[in-house]
C-alpha cells in the first residue's frame, strides 16, 4: 500500500478534495433546486469517482496491494471458507460466524484481496441507495439532498471503503434495509436483518437491536424476526459446537485512540490491564443503556420518525466515547444518520462543512497514532519520559487531535439533540410519519 511517510498526504489530499467536492455540489445542487434527474445523475458520478475511479487508480493503475484487515483477516478467512473450513473451529475470526463464507462469495469471482475492496464498493452503492430512500421518507428535499452529499463526499466513507475495503459499510447497508423495513411496517424482517448485521458481518451489528425494538410498531413481529435471525446465522454453528461469542471476547482486552479511556491514560490508568476490562466493559454497558433509553424517550414523545436517526445516533455516539476501542472508521457504520442528525439541527453550509472537517480530521487519526505514537498510549509515552520538557512533539500534537476528536464526537452528541428538539415543531413540515407513506415512497 501506500509508503507511510506519504499516506499522511494522501489521506489529507482526499478530505481536501472530499470538501471541494461537497461545496461545489452543495452551490449547484441544493441552492439552485435542480430537477431530481440531474441530482440523481450528480450524486451518481461522484459516487462513482470516489469509490470506483479512486479504486480503479490506486489498485488497478498505480498497481498498489490491498493492505490492513482485507489482507490480514478477510482474505485468508475466505479462502478457509473456501476449503471448506468451519470457523472458530477450524480457524479463528473476530467477525460474525457467516462473514468468511459471504466474503469468499468475491473471491471466488476475483481470487485477489482487491475482490474483497471491490465487493465493499458495492455495498456501499447499496447502502447509499437505502440510505436515500429513507431519508426521502423521513426529510424534506433539500434535506435528503444534503444529507447524501455529506455521506457521498465523507472522508472516513471515502477511505474506509475504497481504500481500505473493510466491512463496517456492510453492517451499514443492513442497517439501512432494516430502517427501511421499519418505516413501512415490516417489522418481522427488519428483526431479522439486524440480526444478519451481526451474523453476517460483526457482533456491533447488535448494538442497534434495542433501539430499534423499543420504537418498533408491533414489538411481537420485531421480536419474531429477531428470533429467526438467531436461529439462521447462529444456531447451526452452536449445534456444531463452535463458540460464537469468541468474536466479542477476542476483542474486549483490545484498544485504539480516540476514545475518552484512551484520554485518561494520562492520569495513569491502564486500559491494557485486564483487571480493569470488568470495569470498563461494565461502564459501557451502563452507558449504552442509558443512550438506549434516550432514544426511546425522544422517540416516544416526540412524533417524528426522523428521530430513528437519533436514537441510532446517540448509542454509536456513546460507544465511539466511552468504549475502550472505538476506531474512527467505526462511523462508517452510521456515517449516513449522523448526516441527517447534522442536517436536522441545521441545514446551512457551515455546520455541514463543520462535519466534513470533523470527518477529516477523524480520516487521519488512526495513521497519527501509529506514526507518531507507534500504538502506545500517552500513559505509556508519559512512562518513557519523567519530564514534561522531555516529551517530543508528537506527543504534544496527538493530543491535540484527540481533543478535537473526542470535542467532535461532543458536538455531534449535541446535534442529535438539537435534531430531537426540533423535531416537535417540525413534524408537521419536514417529516410524515410512517402511515403517511404512500406506494409512491417504496
Amino acid at each position: 500500500m501506500i509508503e507511510n511517510n506519504h499516506l499522511f498526504l494522501f489521506k489529507t489530499a482526499v478530505g481536501l478534495l472530499s470538501l471541494a467536492a461537497f461545496i461545489l455540489s452543495y452551490r449547484y445542487l441544493v441552492l439552485r433546486n435542480v430537477s431530481e434527474r440531474t441530482f440523481k445523475w450528480w450524486a451518481t458520478s461522484i459516487w462513482m469517482m470516489s469509490r470506483v475511479g479512486l479504486f480503479l487508480a490506486i489498485f488497478v493503475v498505480a498497481g498498489y496491494a490491498a493492505h490492513s484487515d482485507v489482507l490480514a483477516y478477510y482474505y485468508p478467512q475466505a479462502k478457509a471458507a473456501i476449503r471448506g473450513e468451519l470457523v472458530y473451529r477450524d480457524f479463528s475470526s473476530s467477525y460474525g460466524p457467516g462473514f468468511p463464507y459471504l466474503a469468499s462469495l468475491s473471491v471466488i469471482i476475483w481470487d485477489s484481496p482487491k475482490s474483497i475492496i471491490m465487493m465493499s464498493i458495492l455495498i456501499d452503492g447499496l447502502a447509499a441507495f437505502c440510505w436515500r430512500r429513507l431519508s426521502t421518507s423521513l426529510l424534506d428535499k433539500e434535506g435528503s439532498r444534503i444529507v447524501l452529499l455529506l455521506y457521498l463526499c465523507n472522508p472516513v466513507v471515502i477511505l474506509t471503503v475504497a481504500v481500505s475495503g473493510q466491512n463496517q459499510v456492510w453492517v451499514a447497508a443492513l442497517w439501512a434495509l432494516a430502517g427501511l423495513c421499519a418505516i413501512r411496517g415490516r417489522d418481522f424482517t427488519c428483526g431479522f436483518l439486524l440480526v444478519a448485521s451481526a451474523g453476517l458481518v460483526k457482533i456491533l451489528g447488535l448494538l442497534v437491536v434495542p433501539s430499534f425494538l423499543l420504537t418498533a410498531e408491533n414489538k411481537l413481529r420485531s421480536t419474531a424476526g429477531l428470533i429467526a435471525g438467531c436461529t439462521v446465522f447462529f444456531l447451526p454453528f452452536l449445534m456444531s459446537g463452535t463458540d460464537v461469542l469468541r468474536s466479542l471476547r477476542a476483542e474486549a482486552l483490545d484498544i485504539s485512540s480516540g476514545n475518552l479511556p484512551f484520554l485518561a491514560t494520562l492520569l495513569g490508568i491502564n486500559v491494557r490491564e485486564p483487571g480493569l476490562a470488568g470495569f470498563f466493559n461494565a461502564f459501557l454497558i451502563v452507558s449504552l443503556m442509558a443512550a438506549v433509553f434516550a432514544g426511546w424517550w425522544l422517540h416516544r414523545h416526540c412524533d417524528a420518525q426522523s428521530l430513528r436517526f437519533s436514537s441510532i445516533c446517540l448509542v454509536l455516539l456513546t460507544l465511539m466515547l466511552i468504549s475502550k476501542k472505538s476506531y474512527t472508521n467505526y462511523l462508517v457504520l452510521f456515517a449516513f444518520p449522523l448526516g441527517g442528525c447534522v442536517v436536522i439541527a441545521g441545514a446551512d453550509l457551515k455546520r455541514s462543512l463543520t462535519f466534513l472537517i470533523f470527518s477529516a480530521l477523524a480520516a487521519l487519526e488512526p495513521s497519527l497514532w501509529f506514526r507518531w505514537l507507534g500504538t502506545s498510549t500517552f500513559g505509556e509515552v508519559l512512562a518513557k519520559f519523567p519530564h514534561a520538557n522531555q516529551l517530543p512533539i508528537s506527543f504534544w500534537l496527538f493530543l491535540l487531535v484527540e481533543v478535537l476528536l473526542i470535542g467532535g464526537y461532543c458536538w455531534l452528541l449535541t446535534s442529535c439533540l438539537l435534531a430531537a428538539a426540533s423535531c416537535e415543531m417540525k413534524s408537521e413540515t419536514r417529516m410524515r410519519p410512517a402511515h403517511a407513506l404512500g406506494t409512491q415512497d417504496l
